[in-house]
């Protein structure tokens, strides 16, 4: 059993991580795209 817990919360933590990821990446480009509209 807890071995099954310890797989779940190793799951949940790679899949935060990886939202964190896309979130980072995301606000990257906001700031890449309002980086070239104030070049315009």
């Amino acid at each position: 059993m807890q071995h099954f817990i310890q797989i779940k919360i190793t799951k949940i933590k790679k899949i935060m991580n990886y939202e964190n990821k896309q979130q980072e990446e995301k606000k990257r480009i906001q700031k890449k795209q309002n980086g070239q509209q104030a070049n315009l």
